[in-house]
């Protein structure tokens, strides 16, 4: 969902298991436990913070370098390079080819190793900055785009970048064979893509769309043609298919690429290196390129001669590593953190506590699939969320580092409905909609049926986390005394995942992650999306809506487009097809060696992280 991961998936969204995603996420609001430990005490600064994003602009600010072999900037220092940084990841992914799934680990290994066309700024968004195009022009109609590529680049493995690889990565993409829907959704409106010269390439809309720079130049993270020109014929031998082809869109091609799993060879600080990045069950490393034009034109960021992403299915066992220093930074539940951690001698030797929100973190959600009964009916996706005490999953689970969520977006940007009040927790009221849609106890042996059928449900969420369960456990109660069965499915992360992209659930709980500040609905909600594997998991469909966000798309005035938002939010307000829980504050344990550990309104950037060399670990 937009931008989700098992917090849900990347606009688009990113899925996540909520609270792994923040490790390394994009925040407008940030602090540590000493600014804000509570929602409520920070409500002033949200005011404020939302008039100051209010006609959040698209800005570009200062590039740090056109190109490399730049000086330090005074105040700058290159640090000590070396030593790794370990993150403690609960699921393993089931591929690293980030535009076939929208998993958040797939996603932040992608964001190490492959360059952006444009990178936003981590210290100022949603102000953007140069990436691998160093400038770009917009036609005044403001269907065309024009990109100036950076000259010098090459990919991991020697070769040079150049227009052919953007342009690959496009009809790629753009390939209905290829599983990329949920990137897909954000360049249905472009006409074509063009190699002006090797530097240069130009994109055209079929009409005029506000995110059209950005969601071509922000979404394209190029891949190399060359090799997959060269592996693509390798592993269709490998795997013993006949049928195959190395130029997106014609038979074949997508069949292989859809089940590649390494990271190619790319232009990002890191790279792969397939036989010893990935060792199934246990981890994936990443390691400095040292053909890295972001590090030649930043050299005191990525200082980390490696990224290491350990799997620890047993949260418990995976703490127990931090306590060790096995691993390097992990999120902690707030009540985990006040309950014990906070009292831990150990951790509090070893460890910084942070709690700061970041313009990743979206909601957590319960999606419930519309596209068949019981859940096919709005009355009864209300009910449903009054079946939810929201209240206690921030007062007991969150110990008030959340708030009760009623939009999609966050409650700092202006297109957040401040007068929508969330649904309540109430029981008996959502036994009086059960009743006008049908479902009411009418052989009374205590469980709701509506034509001969019980109202009965599984419940689908990751294993392996906390909280899941215990939001689970809510609502199972809940159910109970209202007459509906409920069982629940804890499943690991890669599977689940699968099942979730595939439709195969009634209902499911993750998370949702912006993979970038420029929220588009369309991209997930409107009816087109609703297909496999697309971004509109609950299968919502409402025509009224479908208009608004197409009309949005076109509109250039900010506050314009976000009084529609607001007309959009009322609509899904009504509809229910998910039930946000809350918007979160994410806690996280990092470990002390680490130096310049800043968080950013983009939350916890890694790039700053350097260790004295008589505190590194890893040689």
């Amino acid at each position: 969902m937009n931008g989700r991961s098992a917090w849900s998936a990347p606009h688009y969204a990113t899925l996540a298991v909520l609270g792994l995603l923040v490790l390394l996420g994009v925040g407008i609001l940030h602090s540590n436990t000493r600014v804000m430990a509570r929602f409520d005490a920070v409500e002033n600064q949200i005011t404020e913070l939302k008039q100051a994003v209010a006609q959040r602009p698209v800005a570009v600010a200062p590039a740090s370098s056109q190109g490399p072999g730049v000086p330090v900037p005074e105040g700058k220092r290159v640090p000590s390079q070396g030593d790794w940084y370990i993150q403690g990841e609960v699921g393993e992914p089931e591929t690293l080819n980030w535009i076939v799934t929208s998993g958040n680990t797939t996603q932040s290994i992608a964001r190490y190793c492959l360059s952006r066309l444009i990178a936003l700024d981590l210290d100022h968004p949603p102000a953007v900055v140069p990436g691998l195009a160093t400038s770009w022009d917009v036609s005044t109609d403001k269907v065309t785009y024009t990109f100036h590529l950076r000259a010098g680049v090459r990919f991991s493995d020697g070769e040079p970048f150049s227009a052919d690889d953007v342009l690959f990565t496009f009809n790629t993409i753009m390939d209905p064979a290829v599983n990329g829907h949920y990137v897909r959704s954000g360049l249905v409106d472009v006409e074509k893509v063009e190699k002006v010269d090797d530097l240069t390439v130009r994109v055209k809309y079929r009409k005029p769309y506000w995110k059209g720079l950005l969601a071509f130049g922000y979404a394209i993270r190029p891949i190399p043609r060359h090799w997959y020109e060269k592996e693509i014929p390798r592993f269709a031998k490998e795997k013993g298919i006949e049928k195959w082809a190395v130029v997106p869109g014609q038979p074949g091609f997508g069949e292989v690429f859809n089940q590649m799993r390494d990271v190619p060879p790319g232009t990002g600080p890191y790279m792969f290196k397939r036989g010893i990045s990935w060792k199934p069950q246990e981890s994936i490393t990443v390691f400095q390129n040292p053909l890295s034009w972001e590090k030649e034109v930043a050299p005191w960021t990525y200082n980390l001669a490696a990224l290491q992403w350990r799997f620890v299915h047993d949260r418990v066992a995976m703490e127990e590593l931090f306590r060790k220093g096995d691993i390097d930074v992990i999120t902690v539940d707030h009540d985990t953190w006040a309950d014990n951690y906070s009292k831990d001698p150990v951790i509090a030797k070893i460890a910084r506590h942070e709690v700061y929100d970041h313009t990743g973190l979206a909601y957590g959600l319960i999606v419930w699939n519309c596209r068949k009964p019981p859940f096919d009916d709005a009355r009864v996706r209300r009910a449903m969320t009054m079946l939810m005490d929201r209240e206690t999953i921030v007062r007991e689970i969150y110990r008030g580092n959340a708030r009760v969520a009623a939009c999609i977006s966050k409650p700092t940007y202006p297109e957040y409905s401040l007068d929508i009040e969330p649904w309540p927790f109430d029981p008996e009221k959502s036994r009086t909609l059960l009743a006008e849609a049908g479902w009411t106890d009418s052989n009374r042996d205590g469980i709701l049926d509506r034509d001969g059928r019980d109202f009965e449900f599984e419940f689908k969420y990751p294993s392996g986390i906390t909280f899941y369960r215990r939001y689970a456990a809510l609502l199972r109660d809940a159910c109970t005394k209202v007459g509906i069965r409920m069982s629940e499915n804890p499943v690991e992360w890669s599977v689940f995942l699968e099942q979730y992209l595939d439709q195969n659930f009634q209902a499911a709980s993750l998370g949702v992650s912006n993979s970038d500040p420029w929220l588009d609905p369309f991209e997930e909600w409107h009816s087109s999306q609703d297909v496999p594997r697309g971004n509109n998991n609950p299968g919502w469909r409402n025509p009224q809506a479908d208009r608004l966000m197409e009309a949005m798309r076109e509109e250039f005035d900010a506050k314009k487009r976000a009084e529609m938002f607001h007309e959009f939010n009322r609509l899904f307000h009504e509809d229910q097809p998910i039930t946000q829980l809350i918007h979160p504050l994410v806690g996280v344990l990092v470990n002390r060696r680490f130096e310049d550990v800043t968080i950013r309104p983009t939350g916890l950037q890694m790039l700053d992280f350097w260790v004295k060399p008589e505190n590194q670990k890893h040689r």
